[in-house]
Protein backbone atom coordinates (compact mmCIF):
# COMPACT_ATOMS: atom_id res chain seq x y z
CA UNK A 1 0.00 0.00 0.00
CA UNK A 2 1.22 3.20 -0.93
CA UNK A 3 0.72 5.39 2.15
CA UNK A 4 0.83 8.49 -0.06
CA UNK A 5 -2.51 7.71 -1.72
CA UNK A 6 -5.21 8.08 0.17
CA UNK A 7 -7.22 6.25 -1.99
CA UNK A 8 -4.98 3.23 -1.57
CA UNK A 9 -5.58 3.16 2.31
CA UNK A 10 -9.71 3.62 2.31
CA UNK A 11 -9.24 0.47 -0.39
CA UNK A 12 -7.44 -1.28 1.95
CA UNK A 13 -9.42 -0.84 4.40
CA UNK A 14 -12.52 -2.17 2.23
CA UNK A 15 -10.29 -5.43 0.87
CA UNK A 16 -9.72 -6.00 5.12
CA UNK A 17 -13.58 -5.85 5.87
CA UNK A 18 -14.60 -7.99 2.99
CA UNK A 19 -12.05 -10.90 4.08
CA UNK A 20 -13.58 -10.78 7.31
CA UNK A 21 -16.99 -10.41 6.69
CA UNK A 22 -15.85 -13.96 4.22
CA UNK A 23 -14.24 -15.64 7.28
CA UNK A 24 -17.75 -14.29 9.02
CA UNK A 25 -19.83 -16.40 6.75
CA UNK A 26 -17.40 -19.09 6.47
CA UNK A 27 -18.49 -20.30 10.33
CA UNK A 28 -20.96 -23.20 10.96
CA UNK A 29 -23.92 -21.48 12.37
CA UNK A 30 -23.20 -22.61 16.08
CA UNK A 31 -19.93 -21.17 15.75
CA UNK A 32 -20.98 -18.22 18.31
CA UNK A 33 -17.51 -17.33 19.66
CA UNK A 34 -15.70 -17.49 16.42
CA UNK A 35 -18.39 -15.47 15.07
CA UNK A 36 -18.54 -12.93 17.88
CA UNK A 37 -14.33 -12.82 17.74
CA UNK A 38 -14.99 -11.50 14.18
CA UNK A 39 -18.27 -9.26 14.14
CA UNK A 40 -15.95 -7.56 17.07
CA UNK A 41 -13.34 -6.84 14.34
CA UNK A 42 -15.86 -5.74 11.55
CA UNK A 43 -17.54 -3.59 14.07
CA UNK A 44 -14.06 -2.07 15.22
CA UNK A 45 -12.40 -1.61 11.47
CA UNK A 46 -15.69 0.05 10.48
CA UNK A 47 -15.93 2.54 13.20
CA UNK A 48 -12.28 3.58 12.55
CA UNK A 49 -12.70 3.49 8.72
CA UNK A 50 -15.52 6.07 8.57
CA UNK A 51 -14.44 8.11 11.70
CA UNK A 52 -11.38 8.31 9.13
CA UNK A 53 -13.52 9.20 6.17
CA UNK A 54 -15.91 11.64 7.79
CA UNK A 55 -12.66 13.79 9.09
CA UNK A 56 -10.36 13.54 6.42
CA UNK A 57 -12.08 12.92 3.29
CA UNK A 58 -15.21 13.72 3.12
CA UNK A 59 -15.35 17.41 3.88
CA UNK A 60 -12.22 17.40 1.35
CA UNK A 61 -14.62 15.29 -1.53
CA UNK A 62 -17.23 17.80 -0.91
CA UNK A 63 -15.53 20.67 -1.68
CA UNK A 64 -13.98 19.34 -4.64
CA UNK A 65 -17.12 18.49 -6.16
CA UNK A 66 -18.83 20.79 -5.37
CA UNK A 67 -20.07 21.21 -8.60
CA UNK A 68 -21.42 17.82 -9.38
CA UNK A 69 -25.07 17.35 -10.08
CA UNK A 70 -25.14 14.15 -7.96
CA UNK A 71 -23.97 14.71 -3.47
CA UNK A 72 -22.00 11.28 -3.54
CA UNK A 73 -20.82 12.78 -0.29
CA UNK A 74 -24.56 12.36 1.26
CA UNK A 75 -25.05 9.22 0.10
CA UNK A 76 -21.90 8.31 2.01
CA UNK A 77 -22.63 9.85 4.94
CA UNK A 78 -26.23 7.96 4.66
CA UNK A 79 -24.61 4.58 3.80
CA UNK A 80 -22.06 5.49 7.49
CA UNK A 81 -25.36 6.61 9.52
CA UNK A 82 -26.86 3.08 8.23
CA UNK A 83 -24.18 0.84 9.08
CA UNK A 84 -23.69 2.79 12.46
CA UNK A 85 -27.26 1.64 13.20
CA UNK A 86 -26.79 -1.97 12.89
CA UNK A 87 -23.24 -1.74 14.59
CA UNK A 88 -24.90 -0.33 17.46
CA UNK A 89 -27.57 -3.03 17.48
CA UNK A 90 -25.07 -5.85 16.94
CA UNK A 91 -23.00 -4.58 19.97
CA UNK A 92 -26.16 -5.46 22.11
CA UNK A 93 -27.80 -8.59 20.45
CA UNK A 94 -27.10 -11.94 22.18
CA UNK A 95 -25.21 -13.66 19.27
CA UNK A 96 -27.14 -16.57 19.99
CA UNK A 97 -30.53 -14.74 18.71
CA UNK A 98 -31.33 -15.73 15.29
CA UNK A 99 -31.68 -11.70 14.51
CA UNK A 100 -28.31 -11.57 14.71
CA UNK A 101 -27.26 -12.91 11.46
CA UNK A 102 -29.81 -11.48 9.64
CA UNK A 103 -28.46 -8.01 10.86
CA UNK A 104 -24.81 -9.02 10.06
CA UNK A 105 -26.47 -9.59 6.94
CA UNK A 106 -27.41 -6.26 6.44
CA UNK A 107 -24.55 -4.87 7.16
CA UNK A 108 -22.80 -6.74 4.79
CA UNK A 109 -25.13 -5.62 2.06
CA UNK A 110 -24.81 -1.75 3.07
CA UNK A 111 -20.77 -1.89 2.95
CA UNK A 112 -20.59 -3.87 -0.20
CA UNK A 113 -22.78 -1.36 -2.03
CA UNK A 114 -20.82 1.61 0.06
CA UNK A 115 -17.70 0.04 -1.30
CA UNK A 116 -18.49 -0.52 -4.94
CA UNK A 117 -20.20 3.36 -5.39
CA UNK A 118 -16.85 4.82 -3.58
CA UNK A 119 -14.86 3.05 -5.54
CA UNK A 120 -16.13 3.31 -8.73
CA UNK A 121 -17.94 6.57 -8.59
CA UNK A 122 -16.84 9.08 -5.78
CA UNK A 123 -13.10 7.77 -5.16
CA UNK A 124 -11.94 8.04 -8.67
CA UNK A 125 -14.10 11.77 -9.35
CA UNK A 126 -12.47 13.32 -6.49
CA UNK A 127 -8.85 11.71 -7.63
CA UNK A 128 -9.28 13.73 -10.44
CA UNK A 129 -9.94 17.01 -8.72
CA UNK A 130 -7.58 16.85 -5.83
CA UNK A 131 -4.18 18.33 -6.11
CA UNK A 132 -1.21 15.98 -5.70
CA UNK A 133 -0.38 18.37 -2.55
CA UNK A 134 -2.95 17.88 -1.27
CA UNK A 135 -3.59 13.55 -1.64
CA UNK A 136 -0.27 13.81 0.07
CA UNK A 137 -1.09 15.24 2.86
CA UNK A 138 -4.25 13.88 3.20
CA UNK A 139 -2.44 10.48 3.55
CA UNK A 140 -0.18 11.44 6.09
CA UNK A 141 -2.99 12.43 8.09
CA UNK A 142 -5.16 9.28 7.77
CA UNK A 143 -1.60 7.08 8.14
CA UNK A 144 -1.26 9.40 11.62
CA UNK A 145 -4.69 8.92 12.45
CA UNK A 146 -5.06 5.19 11.86
CA UNK A 147 -1.65 4.51 13.49
CA UNK A 148 -2.94 6.61 16.58
CA UNK A 149 -6.09 4.82 16.82
CA UNK A 150 -5.05 1.68 16.36
CA UNK A 151 -2.65 1.90 19.63
CA UNK A 152 -5.68 3.20 21.54
CA UNK A 153 -7.94 0.30 20.26
CA UNK A 154 -5.11 -2.08 20.05
CA UNK A 155 -6.02 -3.32 16.81
CA UNK A 156 -3.46 -5.24 14.62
Amino acid sequence: MNENNPFEIIEEDHRDVEKLFERYDSYEESAYSEKQETINEIIDLLELHTLMEETYCYPRFKDALATESTNYIEEAYTEHVMAKTIMEELKYLEIENPEFDEKVKALQQIIETHIEEEENELLPLAEKRLEEEELEIMANMMTMFKREHRMVWNLA
